[in-house]
């Protein structure tokens, strides 16, 4: 039997040893190389970077909102029930307007007895379709000289109620034409294309009988009253309900609903919040903001607290919600708009140069790769 042996013997010491030598050449590498590893092994963490930026864009974005009139505008609208109403103002004047919603525009709708089978054909030869108002819950029909009176010609073969259906359509009159189908058979339904009473219409067949036997569901106007004022519209807005204020009508009213033209003072503590809360998020970044408050002329710090905001030992912006709301419903709101202007221009040297610690000295692909990771929260 041969043997097979080894030229070097195999120990339990010999794997040690190995390893031993592993270690040894490592760690007699040159100093470079550990440094040139120092990047993979550890990256720079960027999640501070990240948060400053945004930090910086939040505070940003709310000294805009701050700067912009439409925030300290007098001619905001605001209904106390916006499922019903919907309030726009373009230069309306300031104060209360009381609605009341008592009916909704619509269209006419027209629906025709079940028929067993749509592809049947109706005793039709012409069917004649005029656009016009119906009056007195209606006993008179009067056409309306835009949409003049159209007659769609039916023949042999082609009197179904799809074919039907489908020669109104092409015809282009003012009604839109469906057909429905359920368990009773099928039904031939015209619908006006606009809303309001002008737009209702009316039908009508050759020959004596009527073999489409439509109900009907008439077009109406939306009407209301604002502080006792009639007002009505063939759309469900009501443009210029009063001097630069419109309505849009979203449900009948039981009890009238309240718009209030004026500041909006919700916006205006909602903006100084933010603006708060993101001045101390940068402040908490860079104690050298505490400075620029503290350089706020006593005067310009009193003013502002008769509004409701200050900034405690610490630099830290507060508002007082409840002093700004009683501020605003009884101060000049230009007063605090100039305050705000005049403290915004004082601190903008000081929150700008936030630009220069929040610029990471990294190289921007690989920044843009991490916070691109990070906020989508991988």
């Amino acid at each position: 039997m041969s043997t097979i042996t080894s030229p070097v013997p195999i120990t339990a010491h010999s794997r040690q040893d190995v390893q031993s030598k592993a270690d040894v050449d490592v760690a007699s590498r040159p100093t470079r190389d550990a440094h040139h590893l120092a990047p993979e092994l550890n990256p720079p963490r960027l999640s501070d970077v990240a948060r400053a930026r945004h930090a910086l864009s939040m505070h940003q974005e709310a000294t805009h909102t701050l700067r912009q009139e439409a925030t300290w505008s007098r001619d905001h609208a605001r209904s106390s029930d916006p499922a019903t109403v919907i309030a726009h103002s373009v230069g309306a004047l300031e104060g209360q307007y009381q609605v009341q919603i008592n009916s909704l525009a619509q269209g006419q709708t027209s629906v025709s007895a079940p028929i067993a089978d749509g592809t049947a054909n109706l005793a039709l030869n012409t069917v004649h379709i005029q656009v016009g108002t119906w009056r007195s819950n209606p006993s008179s029909f009067t056409s309306n000289p835009i949409w003049p009176r159209s007659s769609i010609v039916v023949g042999p073969g082609d009197t179904s109620l799809q074919s039907v259906r489908d020669k109104i359509n092409a015809a282009a009159v003012g009604v839109l034409a469906t057909v429905i189908t359920d368990g009773t058979g099928s039904r031939l339904v015209l619908s006006s294309r606009q809303t309001g009473a002008a737009n209702g219409f009316q039908v009508s067949t050759d020959g004596t009988d009527d073999p489409l036997q439509l109900q009907h569901q008439f077009a109406q106007d939306a009407s209301g009253t604002v502080n006792g004022r009639p007002v009505h519209s063939a759309s469900n807005t009501i443009e210029n309900a009063a001097a630069g204020l419109s309505l849009q009508f979203q449900q009948l009213t039981r009890q009238p609903v309240s718009v209030s033209v004026g500041p909006d003072s919700q916006g205006i503590q909602r903006a100084l919040a933010d603006f708060s809360q993101s001045f101390n998020e940068l402040r908490q970044r860079d104690p050298e903001l505490s400075s620029a408050l503290a350089r706020v002329a006593p005067e310009r710090q009193q003013e502002l607290a008769l509004w409701g905001l200050s900034w405690s030992g610490q630099a830290l912006m507060q508002v007082d919600a409840q002093r700004l709301s009683a501020a605003l419903q009884e101060g000049d709101l230009s007063q605090l708009a100039d305050h705000m202007s005049g403290l915004l221009g004082h601190l903008d040297a000081d929150t700008s140069a936030v630009t220069d610690w929040s610029r990471p000295g990294i190289d921007s692909p690989w920044l843009a790769q991490y916070l691109s990771l990070e906020n989508s929260g991988t």
